[in-house]
């Protein structure tokens, strides 16, 4: 057995050669009896490849037919494609030798550098991959991938007066983009991509191609007054709408400047995804449908209006109130006092259990 070790109480690592090519892999275990299994197991897989034809498939080739195959948006690709660089330790490791101690060594190894929301989304990825290799013959199953609990964050939104003090502290190259933000319901990524060739003054109509969108769906918006007014009032200095210094702005706008005028305007912890939920609430307190609602805001599903629109307590008390005039009666019985039935004038025997009675009237009769 060719096994050994590269520090001392460490794991152990097999390695042999393969028609010239030598494969060199860590067991994942510090006891030998564990790793002379793995590489007994490893050498007959590959024995089975050359005799045989079965074809061995590494995790590196699992990835790049992934990404290859992946429709993704090119801020998802980024962000996937850079989570897929924390496995590159396992790049040469079949992927039918993934089982469920691989994916919690994984795990562990993303936890060291990555907060818990990090981790998942980063260890969904390599769940994803493993589900691809499913689908296509390579696994029969999917090994199970730990995921950690995290707790939903709590909906926040603005109402009008929190919006214009948030305006009133930003500097200027950001207010636009956050009332047009609130306006249009659109994400931060759309808005900032967004272009004047995709914009109808006229029309009073502005849209996002589906290869920008997150359903996959080309999304129209329907702009108020407002919004043509403020889009009016900006500058065409290039392409993009929303530029800074005349330059389309090509990072994020949740940024340093952003942060502090949420702070000088009493609104830490708001995210500039909450203004999306601004937009929604906002309608859902005009008496918009939820039909309206997942038109505006260009859901797939009918249930994200109930999870982005939201009302405060002063808004439905007018309906609370409507309720009154069913329950009039019952608040004077609720209200009044209860009066105790007197037992003085009652008669003897009646009210009594059938047992209890019969008992007493043999006892008067002895």
């Amino acid at each position: 057995m060719a096994l050994y070790k590269r520090t001392a109480g460490g794991s152990w690592w097999t390695r042999f050669a393969v028609r010239g090519r030598t494969i060199r892999v860590s067991c994942r275990t510090s006891d030998k009896r564990l790793a002379e299994e793995y590489e007994t197991a490893l050498r007959n897989r590959y024995w089975r490849q050359e005799q045989l034809g079965e074809r061995v498939h590494f995790w590196r080739e699992a990835v790049i037919r992934y990404s290859r195959e992946a429709t993704w948006r090119p801020s998802t690709r980024t962000r996937n494609e850079y989570a897929l660089t924390f496995f590159s330790r396992i790049e040469r490791v079949p992927v039918a030798a993934i089982n469920a101690d691989v994916a919690r060594a994984a795990r562990d190894f993303v936890e060291q550098t990555q907060a818990t929301s990090s981790a998942n989304r980063i260890m969904a990825v390599f769940r994803g991959v493993l589900r691809a290799c499913v689908r296509w013959g390579w696994l029969t199953h999917c090994p199970p991938v730990p995921m950690t609990y995290v707790a939903e964050r709590e909906p926040v939104w603005l109402d009008t007066k929190q919006c214009e003090r948030l305006i009133t502290e930003l500097p200027a190259h950001l207010r636009a983009p956050v009332l047009f933000s609130v306006l249009s319901g659109l994400r931060m990524a759309n808005v900032r991509d967004l272009t004047w060739d995709r914009v109808d003054l006229e029309r009073a109509h502005a849209w996002v191609p589906s290869s920008h969108y997150k359903t996959r769906r080309a999304h129209g918006v329907a702009l108020s007054a407002t919004a043509i007014a403020l889009l009016k009032s900006l500058p065409r200095a290039g392409g993009r709408v929303f530029t800074y210094r005349n330059r389309g702005i090509s990072g994020t706008f949740n940024t340093k400047a952003f942060r502090k005028a949420l702070k000088r305007a009493g609104l830490v912890g708001v995210r500039w995804h909450d203004l999306r939920h601004t937009f929604a609430s906002w309608l859902a307190s005009r008496g918009a449908s939820d039909r309206v609602l997942q038109a505006m805001g260009g859901w797939t599903s009918p249930r994200m209006p109930a999870r982005y629109s939201h009302l405060r307590s002063d808004e439905l008390r007018p309906w609370a109130e409507a309720l009154s005039t069913f329950a009039g009666t019952a608040l004077n019985i609720a209200v009044a006092p209860v009066v105790k039935k007197s037992r003085k004038n009652s008669v003897p025997g009646r009210g009594l259990e059938p047992p209890t009675r019969a008992l007493r009237m043999r006892c008067s009769t002895s």
